[in-house]
């Protein structure tokens, strides 16, 4: 299953907006917050950390 959209109260990425081609969930984080690796469409990769909780849309 792809995610398709990641939203918390701070940050808002979805897939198709401002280059985002892909969003992953890594094995990173706590169990406080989530990491989440965006991928831009001209390769450019930043993780997001999402604060639990938070909302996860899939395709």
């Amino acid at each position: 299953m792809k995610i398709k959209k990641i939203k918390s109260e701070l940050f808002e990425y979805e897939v198709g907006i401002d280059d985002v081609t892909r969003i992953e969930l890594t094995e990173h984080g706590s169990d406080k917050t989530i990491i989440y690796k965006v991928v831009k469409a001209r390769k450019e990769v930043f993780y997001a950390g999402m604060t639990i909780p938070h909302t996860v849309e899939y395709e």
